[in-house]
């Protein structure tokens, strides 16, 4: 950093680079996990609503950053030529490119590496190359920049609208994808049901446990010292539905769900537990009943006294 550069001209030229750093880490992420929900892998678990939602949202905020600071810049070059041989800009352009660089060689080796081994799927190459086209894209319009002597204010526009674009294009496929704001929250209703149906079952067989009978009612539940009682829909209110079954161990745990979550291939749809974490759990648009039977093999009640 020279003596020519003032606190506005430090700050303007960090906020750039780290909106810049993390809209393409945004981008990329983005478009890794659309690909993982179109050619889902069944080897890999865990959904994608979470990281779609975060990218997202860093996208729709820092990248109009990047496009504002960008041009607030250029403003002040073209006002001020000399402010283009600023030394934080050259040092900050100069590490944009290396780091482009480095990941541009180790996605070729990766490429390389995974060639060796058998592993080129389409959902790998398809990654390998949204890296290769966003870091390459980096690399040749700061070069481009690095080496012009003026201000080059057409190829920055062409610049700023193909990303644009780019960007545009990725948030409306979040849209398709994955659904609207309100879809998801219908998504987190749903999530919230299932997680209280869970709950409300755990109690049920620690209550078979205790008292070698299970509850007549959901209230037989309530616990006045731990202070648990049984969760209500989290949308209506409503309390969950219990209902007895003519097998002394058996009952029948019910809710209306707003989405459904069927597809446990989908990349949308699939939890972060493996394949046996939630699969019992599967349930479509609206009214569900889930059949439940204890087994006492395998929850044996405690003998009197013990817990």
């Amino acid at each position: 950093m020279n003596n020519h550069s003032t606190p506005k001209d430090v700050f303007l030229h960090l906020g750039l680079i780290g909106a810049l750093y993390v809209s393409i880490y945004s981008l990329i992420s983005l478009v890794f996990s659309y690909i993982n929900i179109l050619l889902p892998d069944p080897l890999s678990y865990g959904s994608e609503i979470y990281s779609i939602i975060s990218s997202t949202s860093a996208l729709i905020i820092l990248f109009p950053v990047f496009l504002i600071l960008s041009w607030l810049i250029q403003k002040e070059e073209v006002v001020t030529p000399e402010k283009r041989n600023l030394k934080i800009k050259r040092w900050l352009i100069s590490l944009t490119l290396f780091l482009a660089g480095i990941i541009l060689v180790g996605d070729a080796i990766t490429l390389v590496y995974s060639f060796l081994q058998g592993d080129l799927t389409l959902r790998f190459i398809l990654k390998i190359l949204t890296v290769l086209i966003v870091s390459g894209g980096v690399f040749y319009h700061y070069i481009k920049d690095l080496k012009s002597v003026s201000v080059n204010v057409n190829r920055n526009k062409l610049f700023a609208i193909i990303t644009s674009l780019i960007v545009i294009i990725t948030i409306i496929t979040n849209f398709i994808l994955v659904g609207t704001p309100s879809y998801q929250r219908k998504v987190r209703f749903d999530d919230q049901r299932t997680s209280d149906l869970q709950n409300i079952q755990g109690q049920i067989i620690s209550y078979w446990q205790n008292k070698n009978k299970i509850p007549n009612t959901l209230a037989d539940l309530t616990d006045s010292i731990s202070g648990w009682q049984a969760p209500v829909d989290p949308e209506t209110s409503v309390p969950y539905e219990y209902q007895l079954r003519t097998d002394p161990l058996s009952f029948y745990l019910c809710t209306t769900f707003s989405t459904n979550n069927l597809d446990k291939t989908s990349a949308l749809t699939k939890n972060s537990y493996g394949p046996y974490g939630n699969q019992n759990w599967s349930h479509d648009t609206g009214h569900q009943c889930f059949d439940r039977g204890i087994d006492p093999e395998l929850y044996r009640p405690y003998p009197i006294g013990v817990k």
